[in-house]
């Protein structure tokens, strides 16, 4: 992945608050990036189907590959929600390891 990345890394930056709601982290979210990612979905397409997939499932507030791209990842008001769109996406991708959690805060 680092090997495809082109131009400088992004400025390291801090959360000025912790996000109240998952809404507010994806807002957050949204004004960085992740420098690898053009570079992993260059190497590994299939990281932007799963990046694709996620943005599009019920209720995600935003969708992003964490790292390198070991891992994808959506963001969800709930736990409940986070849960319904895991099933939905284990039906459409039954190969993939799909599952959902709770981000812990503190």
């Amino acid at each position: 992945m680092f090997s495809q990345r082109r131009g400088e890394f992004s400025q390291a930056a801090r959360f000025a608050t912790t996000p109240a709601h998952a809404r507010n982290l994806a807002v957050d979210l949204r004004a960085r990036r992740n420098d690898l990612t053009a570079g992993a979905v260059t190497l590994v397409p299939v990281i932007a189907r799963a990046l694709a997939d996620l943005d599009v499932s019920d209720g995600c507030h935003l969708a992003r590959m964490s790292g390198s791209g070991a891992s994808c990842f959506g963001i969800y008001d709930d736990p409940q929600s986070a849960a319904r769109a895991a099933t939905e996406l284990r039906v459409r991708h039954p190969d993939w390891w799909i599952v959902a959690t709770e981000l812990l805060t503190g």
